[in-house]
């Protein structure tokens, strides 16, 4: 007996095994997307800090990057907390996408909308940003949304000190 060609296409196209196949095949294609290697912040500084009223601000840091990954990343949106004396005082969002080239390093401009939640939480950020503790008593968390090939990630910063953070990036340029 002789299964002709057809006959087996049209079998794996059968709606049983269609969906197999199908399921296969959209597995196989993002499998093929893997799991970006973390960049390395190489530098950061903050380029421009603007008030635009009194419920928020405008802050822009300019970052050197090395992407290891063969492949792009696109940072499509970022949202941050910002934590004082165990009360949200604001909220960090990235303004614009940032593309980082695949194995390059690159400098890019990071955008922050800095949103308040009340006046009352400006003027007490106002008061500390005069002392030289601002660092110590601030701290952050939140999410980070980014696009490797095909896929969509999230990465979760867990709620820590801005100084811990601070100190975790000099002591890996320091390091290097």
């Amino acid at each position: 007996m002789r299964i002709s060609h057809s006959a087996i296409v049209s079998s794996l196209l059968s709606p049983g095994w269609g969906r197999l196949v199908a399921i296969a095949l959209v597995l196989a294609f993002f499998a093929s997307c893997g799991m970006p290697t973390s960049v390395e912040l190489q530098s950061i500084r903050v380029q421009r800090f603007l008030p635009i009223d009194s419920a928020g601000w405008q802050l822009e840091f300019e970052a050197r990057v090395y992407n290891p990954n063969p492949k792009s990343i696109k940072l499509e949106h970022a949202n941050l907390q910002v934590w004082f004396a165990d009360s949200q005082v604001a909220t960090m969002a990235l303004q614009q996408e940032v593309f980082l080239p695949p194995k390059s390093s690159t400098s890019v401009q990071l955008p922050l909308a800095i949103a308040l939640r009340t006046p009352a939480d400006a003027l007490r950020l106002g008061m500390l940003a005069t002392s030289q503790s601002l660092a110590s008593k601030l701290e952050l968390g939140g999410k980070v949304h980014l696009k490797y090939g095909c896929w969509p990630y999230t990465k979760r910063l867990k709620r820590q000190p801005l100084q811990q953070i601070i100190e975790q990036y000099d002591s890996a340029r320091a390091g290097s």
